[in-house]
């Protein structure tokens, strides 16, 4: 994982390297060049036996996996959880261009012969912009041997997208046989106020205003939000 240079690195992760001058929107930016991939490889080697490699992003870090998956034969899992094309569109000052190089950016590093199948991406509705970005999602989700996704309805635009193969929903949610072996709150009562909570990044495509809207126009109920974003000085 990418860290702040400054940061502490606790023993058990393997940093990588992240300029600060690149950082998009906050996220540090990992270009997986070939120095940084012997050196994240080697250490990697070093530590441990790998039985899998799972990667989260659609950027550098997850490229590197890819590579180090497929140089040493090691199955791979992407879990593509990330709406890129709506990122883009809602936080870029010029979504077209950054999606067209993007897209030319991400095939430098991630050649066909990384891909486990082919395809292209089917006609759907979508912006021009968008449909730059799942050329590259589909990409990267082309390199792994499963694909993971948090919701039936990421699965099912995917799909519809043009990716086949394996393709799993793992959800990310609470499961409500979970919460149903919870103790009950013995001082709850439906005339108590209703309290909610945020925790992530306050990104223009979380939409967080809405989130705020919502709560305002909610007699008795109440917003923490825990997190830091771009759009803070908005809400």
């Amino acid at each position: 994982a990418p860290t702040d240079p400054e940061a502490a690195v606790p023993t058990w992760l393997v940093a990588v390297p992240a300029p600060r001058a690149l950082s998009v929107n906050g996220f540090p930016f990992v270009v997986p060049t070939r120095g940084v991939l012997a050196a994240v490889e080697n250490e990697l080697i070093r530590r441990a036996t790998i039985d899998v490699v799972h990667v989260h992003t659609t950027y550098g870090v997850a490229i590197l996996g890819a590579k180090i998956a497929r140089r040493h034969h090691i199955p791979l899992v992407q879990t593509m959880h990330s709406r890129d094309d709506v990122f883009v569109e809602r936080t870029s000052p010029a979504p077209w261009a950054s999606a067209v190089g993007m897209r030319i950016l991400h095939r430098c590093f991630v050649s066909p012969r990384l891909l486990t199948h082919g395809g292209g991406v089917a006609r759907v509705a979508e912006s021009r912009t968008a449909r730059q970005v799942w050329h590259m999602m589909l990409a990267q989700a082309r390199t792994a041997d499963v694909v993971i996704a948090p919701t039936e309805h990421l699965a099912d635009r995917l799909r519809r997208h043009g990716l086949s193969g394996d393709i799993r929903v793992v959800s990310g949610g609470v499961d409500d046989d979970l919460l149903a072996t919870l103790p009950q709150r013995s001082t709850h009562s439906h005339d108590d106020p209703l309290r909610l909570l945020w925790c992530g990044r306050i990104s223009a495509e979380k939409r967080p205003a809405v989130a705020v809207e919502a709560v305002a126009s909610t007699p008795g109920c109440t917003l923490d939000i825990l997190g830091s974003g771009d759009q803070e000085h908005h809400i």
